[in-house]
């Protein structure tokens, strides 16, 4: 029977740092969009992912890039998540994958509540990289295999204002299109004055 080690997130790539990479990226574009207002912030979900990866943790950061409509908002974002595995002493694979995504989400108010439901989708590109590194005789030696792939997110959840600047989130996601999977999200948003 395989004995399977499973590593769900590492490479020193957390919370805090893809939190920085959205303020840099996607912050700005808010600021042209016109906002006087941005929210930022991370999700953190548990994904079933499809095939033999199984579990993994999924990082999320965010931000809110403008106002489409009534109701209607466009958000970007990053994605990482690192999957690593060991089936033998003699061989190892790992799962990686960062993305770049852009989702509407149509927000539902529930009159006399501050709980706001909302559903939505969207696009995003995400680069894909699978290793295996063999080991013992012959000498050890890895291979990798790295691609670009076009997944469609479907999303549903809602928001809860916890302070004034502060909401936090809960959020279900099936992502298709590279390696599928179906998440539980858990989040915070931040609100920025940009003016």
């Amino acid at each position: 029977m395989n004995n399977q080690k499973g590593n769900l997130i590492g490479g020193g790539f957390g919370v805090a740092t893809l939190t920085a990479l959205v303020l840099l990226v996607l912050f700005p574009l808010s600021t042209l969009a016109g906002q006087d207002e941005v929210e930022v912030g991370f999700r953190l979900g548990l994904a079933n992912v499809e095939g033999e990866i199984g579990t993994a943790i999924v990082v999320e950061g965010m931000a809110d890039l403008m106002t489409i409509a009534p109701g209607w908002k466009l958000e970007g974002g990053v994605e990482f998540w690192h999957k690593e595995y060991e089936l033998s002493p003699e061989l190892s694979y790992s799962y990686t994958v960062v993305g770049l995504d852009v989702r509407a989400k149509r927000y539902f108010p529930l009159s006399g509540s501050l709980f706001k439901p909302f559903c939505g989708g969207g696009l995003g590109i995400h680069v894909q990289r699978r290793s295996k590194e063999q080991f013992g005789p012959p000498p050890p030696y890895p291979h990798h295999n790295s691609s670009n792939k076009l997944v469609l997110h479907i999303v549903g959840g809602g928001e809860y204002p916890l302070t004034a600047n502060l909401s936090g989130l809960c959020e279900l996601k099936y992502s298709f299109g590279g390696w599928s999977y179906f998440g539980l999200f858990l989040g915070l948003k931040f609100g920025i004055h940009s003016g």
